[in-house]
């Protein structure tokens, strides 16, 4: 005899509190494992980098206190063995650099073919874990658990400090883009949840009401201050309502529903751990300023001495007037002091462009400063400030020592980036011997201006590398491209150096290395090895999008005649 009544399926009572919880677990250990995945590819790039001693650096910038101090030559330091050649990578990782630098050719989707892929899977497991076996408009509960989930993802890609930058070997401008689709994610679901039950007949508790409809308010409010234009033109406004706004939903998602302490608790925590490290990253230094011309002001800091790698940057604040509370990501030009190629004074250099009300005030001080000396008979270089330095931040994910031949290409003010992996790469080779087992042999840089005057912005450190280049038998050549129809202008005198009037393809900065074998003995012995091709390149969306898509297009032949290459794109754009 039955112990009792068995209720068919279809006529079972849905029970969305105990259900949907499970929905939520299984798109959190979706996201997670999918981040795991990633870290496990990158595993090796890690574990080179912790071989090399060169992930521990980059952590936070100090001075050198010391008398006297001198950088370790080869004979005092332990020789690591010569680093594997490029090509010798596994299919996996080489099918994920070619996913990498394909980009599509759509105009708004600044999204590589790796970046869609996984973005497509993400749609995928959002759509299942929100219909599955489930009808939202009866019971919308799930879009709102689902949206819970989601806060941990959103705060690990937002903050600036974590374990999946260093586990990834990306900074978080490389990470933002997941931030960015979770939030809009996070607001359909949301608006999902609040839409159908406004829709259905059951009448909601008062505090449900207020709180669920104050939340999304919020929320609108989060997501239109975040589009794209706010993000460029008014980034300060665009932060401070993300701030407060965010604070105050927290809040009123815990009154609306006691399911959202386990969610916001780890968000928290990342962005609470994030802030602490920030903290002891905070350094505040004496500056001078510099106006180069009316385009580039040059920031040097001189109690700096090392604690960045290659192509890191900082985010400045600079305590003149109203600006102490703007920050901004200025790229260091130079390499820490025990591997730099400059002569100049010790310190770090940063170049900040002319593009906002920002940068104009730096350079206009500057200016004015210089204008007020000369009247007066004072000659001093450059106007002296206080700013504080937070970072570093991001870098070169390639340690282009890697590849016996490089190619580094700049568009305008990406020229700061270059100049940093160029004078970190060279000053590992002349000054420090190869020690870690350097392969590079040849370099080639590729710089794309609008006049022949940003060629002064850097020449002194441009010399200087080019003079330790060739004490060391590198090959370096600079390429300057001039794209604008203007006057031609005094060209500093910079070796190896080559001026154009002209706007290559990058096609044809790969030319060099693509030919075939040339007839004379000269141009056979500088033709590149099969010791693989580390490229990177800094610039507008339009300069790297065509990188990346000119890399990704290189038939197999050409690949085993090079042996391999790899690419490496940084641009800023908010």
């Amino acid at each position: 005899m039955a112990d009792g009544i068995i209720v068919p399926d279809e006529f079972k009572h849905y029970d969305a509190l105990e259900v949907d919880p499970h929905y939520a677990r299984y798109y959190t250990y979706a996201y997670g494992g999918a981040l795991g995945a990633a870290a496990l590819v990158a595993l090796p790039r890690l574990l080179t980098s912790l071989r090399a001693r060169r992930a521990y650096t980059g952590l936070g910038l100090w001075e050198d206190n010391s008398p006297g101090y001198e950088a370790l030559v080869a004979a005092e330091r332990e020789k690591f063995p010569p680093s594997a050649p490029a090509q010798v990578r596994t299919g996996l990782v080489s099918v994920v650099s070619w996913l990498a630098a394909l980009q599509l050719p759509l105009r708004g989707v600044n999204l590589d073919v790796g970046q869609v892929i996984s973005l497509l899977a993400y749609i995928a497991v959002l759509v299942f874990c929100l219909t599955d076996g489930y009808n939202l408009s009866k019971n919308p509960d799930r879009a709102g658990f689902i949206a819970l989930a989601h806060f941990p993802l959103i705060f690990l890609t937002a903050t600036k400090n974590g374990m999946i930058q260093v586990l990834l070997g990306h900074g978080y401008e490389k990470l933002n883009w997941i931030h960015r689709w979770a939030g809009r994610s996070i607001f359909l679901c949301i608006v999902l949840h609040g839409s159908f039950w406004l829709a259905t007949p059951t009448v909601l508790r008062e505090d449900k009401r207020s709180t669920g409809l104050s939340a999304l308010g919020l929320l609108c409010v989060l997501v239109a201050s975040s589009l794209g234009p706010v993000r460029r033109f008014c980034y300060q406004v665009f932060f401070g309502i993300h701030v407060v706004t965010y604070t105050a939903f927290f809040i009123l998602v815990c009154y609306h529903t006691e399911y959202a302490p386990p969610y916001i608790i780890p968000a928290v925590s990342f962005y609470a751990f994030d802030m602490f490290v920030r903290m002891l990253r905070f350094r505040i230094k004496d500056a001078t300023l510099e106006a180069c011309d009316q385009q580039m002001t040059i920031i040097h800091v001189p109690d700096v001495d090392g604690g960045w790698t290659a192509g890191q940057h900082v985010r400045v604040r600079v305590f003149i007037g109203g600006r102490c509370f703007e920050s901004h990501p200025l790229t260091i030009v130079t390499a820490p002091r025990s591997i730099t190629c400059s002569n100049s004074a010790r310190g770090i250099i940063l170049g900040s462009r002319v593009q906002g009300p920002w940068s104009r005030a730096l350079n206009n001080l500057a200016r004015e400063a210089g204008t007020d000396e000369k009247k007066v008979g004072v000659y001093s270089k450059g106007v002296h400030i206080q700013l504080m330095l937070d970072g570093p931040y991001g870098g070169c994910a390639l340690d282009m020592a890697r590849f016996e031949n490089v190619l580094l290409v700049a568009g305008g003010s990406g020229i700061t980036f270059v100049l940093g992996v160029l004078d970190d790469l060279v000053g590992r080779i002349a000054r420090q011997g190869r020690l870690q087992g350097e392969l590079t042999r040849r370099i080639d840089i590729a710089w794309c201006i609008r006049s022949f005057g940003c060629l002064f912005w850097f020449s002194d450190l441009m010399r200087d590398i080019a003079d330790k280049s060739r004490q060391c038998g590198l090959q370096l050549h600079f390429n300057v491209f001039v794209t604008c129809l203007c006057n031609p202008e005094a060209v500093p005198p910079i070796p190896e150096l080559t001026v154009t009037m002209d706007k290559p393809s990058m096609r044809a900065h790969l030319t060099p290395f693509l030919s075939p074998t040339p007839t004379d003995a000269e141009a056979s012995a500088s033709l590149p090895t099969n010791g693989g091709l580390g490229i990177a390149v800094c610039g507008p969306r339009g300069l790297t999008n065509e990188a990346q898509n000119t890399v990704a297009m290189l038939s197999p032949s050409q690949m085993t005649r090079l042996g391999g290459a790899e690419l490496f794109v940084e641009h800023f754009s908010l």
